[in-house]
Order: structure tokens, then sequence, then C-alpha cells
């Protein structure tokens, strides 16, 4: 790879550290189960082995009704953070890769400012072809533009896993098993947000 090409990876990384990804995460999370099985030693690296069922979704809309699968990923500290349902709360993943990372905050911003704490709200940043000479540079520059964390896949397996759109910013509601229940994608719009904010909400009080 040319010093170009490097700069040119550097510079997206940069931006999409301060566009985006703004997600809140609770203080002093507490996602990371006892690591077991392929999770072991998972440090760095994606692992999610993905058996679902699953109603329908078309390259206009997203997928739903297939369980997210156990995975684990290190956000910009080398913070590891697995994922394993049941949990206590209702969760949004937001994923998003290059080309979608400007469309992140639009989403990610009102759910904060109505759920706060209430709702775990996690991003996840494709950042795939990323040498690992360069990895550490990434990581201080993620540091440096956010105080929370944001999770790191340098390989593509669990944005792949998780059915993270192209070009694309993606929202999965997950209900407390782990089923996914609603999705948007791409451009937030006042209608859209109000039927995921519904979503939502439904999912809380029906204690799903």
């Amino acid at each position: 790879m040319n010093q170009i090409s490097v700069v040119r990876r550097l510079s997206f990384l940069c931006v999409l550290a301060s566009t985006g990804l703004a997600l809140n995460a609770h203080a002093g999370d507490a996602d990371a189960p006892p690591e077991t099985g392929s999770m072991a030693g998972a440090r760095g690296e994606a692992s999610a082995t993905v058996e679902r069922e699953r109603d329908g979704g078309t390259e206009e809309t997203p997928p739903l009704g297939w369980r997210v699968p156990a995975f684990a990923l290190e956000d910009q500290h080398r913070d590891l953070h697995a994922y394993q349902f049941p949990r206590e709360e209702v969760t949004v993943l937001v994923l998003a890769d290059r080309k979608g990372a400007d469309l992140v905050e639009d989403w990610v911003r009102p759910l904060y400012e109505r759920f706060e704490n209430t709702v775990h709200i996690r991003g996840i940043a494709k950042v795939v072809g990323v040498p690992r000479l360069l990895r550490g540079l990434v990581r201080s520059a993620f540091r440096r533009q956010l105080g929370y964390p944001i999770l790191l896949d340098w390989e593509g397996d669990v944005y792949a896993a998780l059915e993270g759109g192209e070009e694309t910013a993606r929202l999965y509601v997950v209900d407390r098993h782990g089923k996914v229940t609603y999705a948007e994608e791409g451009q937030a719009t006042e209608a859209k947000q109000t039927r995921l904010i519904g979503r939502i909400e439904a999912l809380m009080g029906n204690g799903a």
C-alpha cells in the first residue's frame, strides 16, 4: 500500500470518528459476559457464527425476525465487548461503513435524547482494509475524537453476520432475547425516526 493510500484510509477513519458514529454508551458498561467457546481469546478479531431464521428483507428493506448471534469486538481502547442474549435492555445496533458514516449522527442523536440510559445503543464501524501495523494509529484517532466506545470490525466478519448494509448506515432494534424486531437504514427522516422510536417504546413497554 503506497503512502497516498495510507493517508486516505486514515483520513477516512478520522472523518468517521468526528462525524459520527455519535453513539452514547452507558458508563461502566456491563456488556462483557464471561468468554466461552469461540469468544475465548477473541480480543482484536471478530468471531460470529450465524444460524438464523428471518422474515424476508429486500435490497430496499433490511431483514427482520432473525436472532443476533453472539459476537465480540474490541473498541478503540482495546476493551473487548462481548454480546450475547438475553440481555436486560432493549438494544439498538448501529452499523456503518465508510460511506454510511455521515448518516449516523442524524439517527442516533434523537435516540439518545429520547432514551438516554434506558436503551443500550452501540455502534459498529466497518474498518476493513487497514494494515495491522496502522491499526494503533486508527485507534488513537478514534480515542481523540470520541469519549465513548465504538466497536471496530477490522475483518468485516461481524458486520457481515449482522447484515450490515453497503454504503449506508443501518439500525437494528433488538429485543431482550436477541430477536431483530425492526430496522431502518439510509438517510434519517422525521417519518423514519417516528417509526423507529415507536417500535423501541413498544418493546420497552411490553417487556419483550
